[in-house]
């Protein structure tokens, strides 16, 4: 192959990529702005656990953020209001991000757990994870306050009649704090 078609095929891919990135850039600063008119508006869920479970993976409650009377005292109570899955606009871009604080107890025990975030389509009971991390806390000193906090931002394009979900399996010692844990879904 000719070295210069090469180069310019390479270069041309790097300009493509390029020219995306400043795109989503300029949407992101937009963003930011959150202005009334901007059409890229921020929806906001605060992430909890439920008040019962038994099984190994838990699926964790988004409850809206407008609820100004949320405390850390009711965040488990009035789980009729939450919902284990959030409904995504048919055939839209994403960019998902999720922050959970997690509280862990000091003590010497290896602490493991496990962050999915998942995607369920409407004529199919089965969840794809689209985005999963795993957490190891060995030495508990690093927490801060004993709190230890948890982010991941994802780019999703959704297809017709998909909800999303956030799959966990906490340590024994880790309690999810729900007033601080907090999932943000922009439509770009």
């Amino acid at each position: 192959m000719n070295k210069n078609f090469k180069d310019n095929k390479n270069k041309n891919s790097k300009d493509n990529i390029n020219v995306l990135l400043d795109t989503l850039k300029q949407k992101i600063k937009s963003i930011d702005k959150n202005t009334s008119n901007s059409p890229n508006k921020i929806k906001a869920f605060r992430i909890s656990l439920p008040t019962k479970y038994s099984k190994k993976y838990i699926g964790l409650l988004f409850d809206d953020c407008d609820n100004d009377d949320y405390t850390d005292n009711n965040s488990d109570s009035n789980t009729s209001t939450k919902k284990s899955f959030i409904k995504l606009c048919n055939y839209s871009n994403y960019i998902i991000n999720y922050s959970i604080h997690l509280k862990i107890e000091p003590n010497n025990i290896i602490d493991y757990s496990f962050f999915s975030l998942g995607i369920k389509e409407k004529n199919n009971k089965n969840i794809r994870i689209i985005k999963g991390s795993k957490q190891q806390f060995i030495n508990k000193n690093i927490a801060i306050n004993n709190n230890i906090i948890i982010n991941n931002t994802v780019i999703f394009s959704s297809d017709k009649d998909q909800e999303l979900c956030l799959i966990a399996e906490l340590g024994y010692d880790s309690k999810i704090i729900s007033k601080k844990s907090i999932i943000k879904l922009v439509q770009i």
